[in-house]
């Protein structure tokens, strides 16, 4: 616990010495990665590096308070932030609000550091876009490994790098009656525990790609939307 909340301590003060670009590195292409650091856990609870990357864009927050309640989608995000806040009066277990709550705000921080930084320099944003794509196609490489080989997923998930890479807490009950179905041999999923959230996550960083290859005229990158799209099914 020491360890995280020197961790979390350590976020908070990060932007005091660290670029913005950089820590939107932490919080945007680190998130494909997760990276869970043992013996970082509060309360039970392990916070990966990416969410600790987002954290640290809490000035990026309050400067886009006005970007984030004048577009009506994250002003709905905002009402629900604050709905989430009023519920834990009520909750029967304050820590699964409180870790919503720290989820949807760090969204809604990374979304207003994102305009902010477009509108500064929007180069910085397509190259964290890049590498968030190019890491998005290891997690397909290995959705497709495993997919091909289950028993080496069932390898990598007793491995104690899965931990690095798969929160911990996860990995302790996913073999108990809490299963999921990343176990089923017709399911891969990489990182990830649930195949179909895998799924869904690399059509999301295919439609990324995709764009990318649209906008700046990267001719890769359609060639990464079909793999990341292949792997997917």
């Amino acid at each position: 616990m020491i360890v995280a909340l020197a961790l979390v301590a350590f976020s908070i003060a990060t932007p005091l010495f660290v670029m913005r670009r950089w820590r939107l590195f932490f919080a945007i292409p680190a998130s494909v990665l997760q990276l869970y650091l043992p013996g970082a856990g509060i309360g039970g609870f392990m916070p990966p590096l990416a969410l600790l990357g987002g954290l640290a864009l809490w000035p990026e927050f309050i400067r886009g308070i006005r970007i984030l309640v004048k577009w009506p989608p994250t002003f709905m995000l905002a009402n629900v932030l604050l709905t989430y806040v009023v519920s834990l009066v009520w909750s029967v277990d304050i820590r699964i609000g409180i870790r919503a709550i720290i989820y949807l705000w760090v969204f809604l921080a990374i979304f207003a550091a994102v305009v902010l930084q477009l509108r500064r320099d929007e180069r910085v944003v397509w190259s964290l876009l890049n590498i968030t794509v190019l890491l998005a196609i290891v997690e397909a490489v290995l959705v497709v490994v495993f997919r091909i080989s289950p028993d080496l997923e069932m390898v990598f998930l007793h491995s104690d790098l899965a931990r690095l890479f798969i929160n911990p807490n996860v990995l302790d009950v996913l073999f108990t009656d809490e299963q999921n179905n990343v176990l089923d041999p017709a399911k891969a999923g990489g990182f990830f525990t649930n195949g179909n959230v895998a799924g869904a996550y690399l059509w999301i960083m295919a439609m990324v790609s995709f764009l990318l290859g649209r906008c700046k005229r990267l001719h890769l990158m359609y060639l990464s939307a079909v793999f990341l799209l292949v792997s997917a099914l």
